[in-house]
């Protein structure tokens, strides 16, 4: 298994331009190191678990990035139930169900800076180490 971790994160550093910031358990954490990033290429987080022999729930990946000038933006492709959980803590998007997208975009109710959380102002306010820990937590009772 190490052989296809090592794989993996070769192949999303390169793609993605990103480069892996903390791990814990199966959590891994990246940052965007390439431009702002417009479009969001998240769909390389299931390209490179395809490539290294990962099933798409076997690892909780989380990449932060910007978007435009001071804005950042959450990315998170694992196990369907955590980016269910991102949403409904966060607020945010669930796509194709293993995706989890939250930025500073206004959401369509307009209620909100973003997302669907009222108590959350700014991505700024999210810390990827509680995201790690929250999605430990979730997959340790499930198991």
């Amino acid at each position: 298994m190490e052989n296809k971790i090592k794989k993996f994160i070769d192949y999303l550093e390169k793609n993605m331009k990103v480069k892996l910031s903390f791990k814990n358990d199966n959590f891994y954490y990246f940052i965007f190191v390439g431009v702002s990033d417009v479009q969001g290429s998240a769909a390389y987080i299931p390209g490179a678990k395809h490539q290294a022999g990962i099933g798409y729930e076997d690892l909780q990946v989380l990449v932060e990035y910007p978007t435009i000038p001071n804005k950042r933006k959450f990315a998170f492709h694992g196990h369907r139930m955590i980016a269910d959980m991102l949403s409904k803590i966060y607020g945010g998007y669930v796509s194709l169900n293993l995706y989890w997208d939250l930025d500073n975009r206004p959401n369509a109710s307009g209620h909100n800076p973003f997302g669907f959380n009222p108590k959350l102002y700014n991505v700024d306010n999210i810390d990827a180490h509680v995201i790690a820990k929250q999605a430990t937590h979730l997959l340790k009772s499930i198991s």
